[in-house]
């Protein structure tokens, strides 16, 4: 991602976090995952990008950016 979309805006050492809620024989667990976020390439859309590990790979979220309705 960085070679092609350039330096991320914000890099989340943790930035997505998973819950999984325990049961009569597993505890709960929270597992982390790293995200790169580029909130500059659009004035409509974030780009998050989240690396899963090397076993689901990296994943793309678009999240809309407030807009004001020119008022």
């Amino acid at each position: 991602m960085k070679t092609r979309f350039g330096k991320p805006d914000v890099e989340f050492e943790a930035g997505l976090r998973i819950h999984r809620p325990g049961s009569d024989t597993e505890a709960p667990t929270v597992q982390s995952y790293p995200t790169l976020a580029y909130t500059q390439l659009s004035k409509t859309a974030e780009l998050h990008f989240t690396d899963y590990g090397p076993d689901r790979g990296v994943r793309l979220t678009l999240q809309g950016k407030y807009q004001r309705d020119g008022s």
